[in-house]
């Protein structure tokens, strides 16, 4: 909808967002003055990131509302049984880093604030359950993905011709000239 600078998504729409895949049921994106203003992910909405070949950081709830300035999110609030699944990572002076634990927290509302497009504060709010276990003392009951998770990482695109392909198709003109006409009288 141009009038109103919205634009609508549906039927399993994926975002990326530098390294995180959020997807939902629906995902409605307003923009202001040529700019992201807002985005809207509702029902079932989920934040990815992988952390390596198996492992991701995950984020849910019933609603997620993301805030924009100067087309960077600044603010993302998971709103309605908020959940995080969260690989606490350590690293050296080397810059090598390893995970050393895993967040699983509850709560009703969750805010995310990012600078460079990166999480710098996490604030629970609505009494939060959480529980932190070290990586070779994750019960086997605890699971480490979300109900609804799916990475989609093989549809992500790595440039922009990977959206906004044109594969011209040859001309099919002869073949269809080639097709006997019906004679009338």
């Amino acid at each position: 909808y141009f009038t109103d600078s919205t634009m609508r998504m549906f039927k399993d729409p994926v975002i990326w967002s530098g390294e995180n895949q959020v997807n939902a049921e629906r995902i409605d994106i307003f923009s202001k003055n040529n700019q992201l203003d807002k985005m809207i992910f509702d029902i079932d909405p989920m934040m990815i990131e992988q952390v390596n070949d198996s492992l991701y950081n995950q984020i849910a709830g019933k609603f997620m509302e993301a805030y924009f300035k100067n087309n960077d999110v600044k603010t993302l609030y998971v709103d309605g049984n908020a959940q995080t699944y969260y690989y606490l990572e350590e690293g050296d002076s080397t810059g090598m880093t390893e995970v050393v634990g895993f967040l699983v927290a509850d709560c009703s509302k969750i805010r995310f604030d990012f600078d460079n497009n990166a999480i710098y504060e996490i604030v629970w709010i609505g009494n939060p359950v959480y529980s932190i276990f070290p990586m070779d003392k994750i019960p086997d009951t605890q699971p480490q993905t979300m109900k609804n998770f799916k990475w989609r990482g093989d549809e992500r695109p790595k440039d922009k011709n990977d959206i906004f392909n044109r594969d011209i198709r040859p001309s099919r003109r002869t073949e269809a000239e080639a097709i006997e006409q019906p004679q009338f009288p």
